[in-house]
């Protein structure tokens, strides 16, 4: 009797738990991504000593030309800028910087790769005069 109660405890004590075994989930990667840049006009990093009062942004898809995020009249203020929702993909960013009185004074632009879920920061950008080095016209 004692042999048949042990066995029963060894038993009913050894449990064993049975998953069932699966690939792990799929989290999908963030399609969207953002590209952050300072800016310089003409070596000056101050809107108001430049005179610069906001900013129009273009990012072009440089195969089909077509506009894929363009943020107008962007406030220029502090020493650059972010700009999210982006989506995955290489772009040329045209930037076009404006005085109070709404006349272009400044143009640049600069390539970029952009990841989903990343910010792609570019660092520096100098904006020149228009028909200089940098700068449209």
């Amino acid at each position: 009797m004692k042999t048949c109660a042990l066995l029963f405890v060894l038993v009913a004590s050894s449990a064993c738990i049975v998953a069932a075994a699966g690939p792990p989930p799929v989290v999908a990667a963030p399609s969207d991504g953002a590209i952050a840049f300072d800016w310089s006009f003409a070596g000056d990093t101050s809107c108001v000593d430049a005179d610069v009062s906001d900013l129009d942004v273009d990012i072009v898809d440089p195969g089909s030309g077509d506009v894929v995020v363009s943020d107008h009249g962007e406030v220029c203020s502090g020493a650059g800028l972010t700009i999210s929702g982006v989506p995955e993909g290489s772009y040329d960013v045209d930037l076009t910087a404006f005085d109070p009185r709404g006349n272009a004074i400044f143009a640049g632009s600069f390539g970029v790769d952009v990841v989903g879920g990343e910010t792609s920061d570019v660092g520096l950008i100098t904006l020149d005069p228009p028909g200089g080095p940098g700068g449209a016209g």
